[in-house]
């Protein structure tokens, strides 16, 4: 299984695991009940939540087969947010107060966590990963990447096909050279 969690700026560590409707809850407990009907149990309760990406991939591995998690671009949240995840990375387990229950992988998930760099990280996260660089790519790689991406070229004449993603490449580097010596340009291209 695979799952995808994309990191906004007001994205909360909690929302990878659970979200619990107390609305939903509050509206059903003010209907009337019938005599059938005496308390809640944790069953009912569990109705009301719903698991986040994190609690998907806890739940979804299994001995011989973790699900895969990709936590895409960490660095857009709060500051706080890698530190929120720490005990739940580090125990690979959490708690719902709302229903008891206590989600524990039967495997540990791969985690994949990506970040633009645009902050640092908490030094007390970054102990607990393994770093990637992913290097800007060649001028090959470039090739590799568009003929990956628009597989209608290859149904063009190589000689048309090559001149094309010639010409697409040589542009995307005087764009990016222009970009990188502009002074008043603060991006890092892509």
């Amino acid at each position: 299984f695979y799952f995808e969690w994309h990191v906004k700026s007001s994205s909360k560590a909690q929302d990878g695991l659970y979200k619990f409707d107390h609305i939903a809850r509050l509206r059903d407990a003010n209907l009337p009940k019938s005599n059938d009907e005496a308390g809640e149990s944790a069953e009912d309760l569990v109705r009301y939540r719903s698991l986040g990406p994190l609690g998907k991939a806890f739940l979804a591995s299994e001995p011989g087969k973790p699900a895969i998690l990709l936590i895409d671009e960490i660095d857009k949240a709060d500051i706080d947010f890698p530190n929120d995840l720490l005990l739940e990375l580090d125990e690979m387990r959490f708690t719902i107060p709302e229903t008891g229950e206590e989600i524990i992988p039967r495997e540990r998930p791969l985690i994949f966590i990506t970040s633009n760099q645009e902050r640092e990280m908490p030094q007390a996260f970054l102990r607990r990963c393994i770093f990637h660089f992913i290097k800007f790519p060649e001028k090959e790689q470039l090739i590799q990447i568009m003929e990956s991406n628009f597989p209608t070229l290859a149904s063009a004449a190589d000689d048309q096909r090559s001149k094309l993603i010639a010409r697409a490449v040589e542009r995307f580097e005087k764009l990016r050279e222009e970009i990188r010596k502009n002074p008043a340009s603060k991006k890092n291209v892509s």
